[in-house]
């Protein structure tokens, strides 16, 4: 069941001003904690918040094509809107110019935007952005313990995650666990280190969605659903290499055991 007001309290206009913050990753461990209970519990914004990502998402892959002075006009806009916003704390002042220049982009570079309609796509964007915000973030130092991962994910969120282990005499390594939003829900992420190539793979709770291949924000995501979960594999390695990672998942989800062949 769903509602507009969750989280002890927390109501949708306050949740709504974290969900920026929450994308750039700048909230403090309980302020993601209370943005991902109530996207769970709330389908509203947690499409706001699969909103903001894809927008994310359009603003990285055109950046290039969006660079150049803003016009005097726009500057004045954006200099009005910073001084009439609350400077109750530094992620409000951030969150006024940020959405700003999501409405920019949809208004100058609609024709942009719309080449992201396909839900494939759209889901294709939202996890290669995660892929690379995630990875930002990772000590990719050290090696998980695969069973440890898919126990506390377990125990965590009540739905078993297949996980391959480590194979290093493939040179892949599982070195870390998150848990991400796109507009499929709630999802795991999975992040291993492919010999250098950096590799995420993400599962969803849900079904439905036929095999695709995608390359999206320079990388490559395959896609698919198997029983009743959705799974991508996401990287800038080689097709080969994502294609023998994929494969790998699939085995692993339809045994339903950590063990590789």
């Amino acid at each position: 069941m769903t509602t507009d007001r969750t989280d002890r309290g927390r109501g949708c206009d306050e949740i709504e001003r974290l969900l920026t913050p929450y994308t750039d990753s700048e909230l403090s461990a309980p302020e993601r904690a209370a943005v991902e209970t109530h996207a769970d519990a709330c389908r509203v914004c947690a499409g706001r918040l699969a909103d903001e990502r894809t927008a994310r998402a359009v603003l990285r892959a055109r950046r290039a094509a969006l660079a150049g002075p803003a016009p005097e006009s726009l500057r004045t806009r954006c200099v009005s809107a910073l001084a009439g916003a609350e400077p109750r704390r530094p992620w409000v002042r951030r969150w006024v110019p940020l959405s700003v220049a999501a409405t920019i982009l949809l208004a100058v570079a609609g024709a942009l935007v719309f080449t992201l309609t396909d839900p494939a796509r759209v889901l294709a964007a939202e996890i290669a952005a995660d892929h690379v915000k995630c990875f930002a973030l990772q000590d990719t130092s050290a090696t998980a313990d695969p069973v440890e991962v898919a126990a506390r994910w377990k125990a965590t969120h009540g739905w078993t995650l297949p996980v391959v282990p480590s194979i290093p005499a493939e040179g892949l390594r599982l070195v870390g666990l998150r848990r991400c939003f796109s507009t499929e829900g709630s999802m795991a992420h999975l992040l291993y280190v492919y010999n250098d190539r950096r590799l995420s793979v993400f599962v969803w709770p849900a079904n439905g969605s036929q095999p695709r291949t995608l390359d999206v924000l320079g990388h490559r995501a395959v896609i698919w659903s198997s029983s009743d979960r959705l799974f991508a594999v996401v990287g800038n390695a080689s097709p080969p290499v994502i294609e023998q990672v994929a494969a790998r998942v699939r085995d692993v989800a339809a045994r339903g055991s950590l063990m590789p062949n």
